[in-house]
């Protein structure tokens, strides 16, 4: 008998109330099912979800047009670490400016050694208007200045191996240099590549190779680099095994190649025009003019 004070129960074996038992059962099923389903959500939001941002490559950042939103918590500053999409923006351009400038600097090079700082600039310029960027003067001539400083180094530092590889091949002496035509016939194609090597991999290298006039001017170019070298050791007597030597400094071999570095910048006229592409196909080395910054 119910009194009022107590629930009632229902038997699964009266008819009457089967329905709304299974009723019953089916919401404490689902409410399970739902509780559960919600911690699997937590979970995975608070887990997995930042592991996997945490162990992505830092250069894969979340689409803007992405449909799943990151949230912050209110009591927690968000971190300076991830770059902003308008700092990528600006990354972007700049290392595209960068890239570009040094291999066009690369393929100027070819034509020209020892650019004026305005002559860099003006390079520097076309590379910036080409791709729509703002250029920094300043750092883009010492950029530049550098670069080709240290293309330049190496360059005569290769031709100087060549230079004493003729000496001590033909035993040559004050009273017995080498002319002009012996060492355009001593100087190989395997010369020149090895000088321009850096150089030579960010142009169109077949293309040049293959441009009888252009490819003629680098390898006389070279021969004219080894034959002043050739003489200049000679005379003032110091032999590669005196130029290797543990007792010589940089300084001292500085010093020797002081006394012929006009001479040396002067040749440089000699590959105005050759005729060269960056590797990426722009040709704002190839078009400039190289004698409007010059003093010659």
């Amino acid at each position: 008998m119910n009194n009022g004070n107590t629930t009632p129960t229902f038997s699964a074996s009266d008819p009457q109330h089967t329905p709304l038992i299974n009723q019953q059962s089916n919401n404490n099923i689902m409410t399970i099912l739902a509780t559960f389903a919600q911690m699997i959500t937590a979970a995975s939001l608070t887990v997995t979800q930042p592991n996997a941002l945490n162990n992505a490559p830092s250069d894969i950042i979340p689409s803007r047009s992405s449909n799943t939103t990151l949230s912050t918590p209110s009591n927690t500053t968000p971190s300076n670490t991830t770059p902003s999409n308008t700092m990528i923006a600006s990354i972007a351009p700049a290392n595209q400016l960068a890239n570009l400038f040094i291999d066009e600097c690369k393929t100027l090079f070819l034509r020209i050694r020892k650019p004026t700082p305005e002559l860099i600039l003006a390079l520097a310029r076309n590379c910036a208007n080409h791709l729509g960027v703002t250029l920094n003067a300043s750092d883009a001539k010492n950029k530049g200045r550098g670069w080709f400083s240290t293309w330049r180094t190496r360059l005569y530092d290769e031709c100087l191996e060549i230079s004493f590889d003729f000496i001590d091949r033909y035993g040559c002496t004050a009273s017995k240099l080498p002319n002009e035509i012996q060492l355009r016939k001593f100087i190989s194609k395997d010369d020149v590549i090895n000088v321009f090597e850096p150089q030579l991999r960010k142009v169109k290298r077949d293309e040049l190779v293959t441009n009888y006039d252009s490819w003629s001017l680098l390898k006389d170019y070279i021969a004219d680099v080894v034959l002043l070298m050739i003489k200049h050791y000679t005379i003032i007597n110091i032999t590669h095994t005196q130029y290797e030597a543990a007792t010589v400094t940089t300084n001292d071999q500085t010093a020797w190649r002081r006394l012929i570095l006009t001479k040396l910048h002067d040749l440089d006229r000699k590959t105005i025009d050759v005729e060269v592409v960056c590797e990426g196909g722009t040709t704002f080395a190839k078009e400039i003019d190289i004698k409007a910054f010059m003093n010659w």
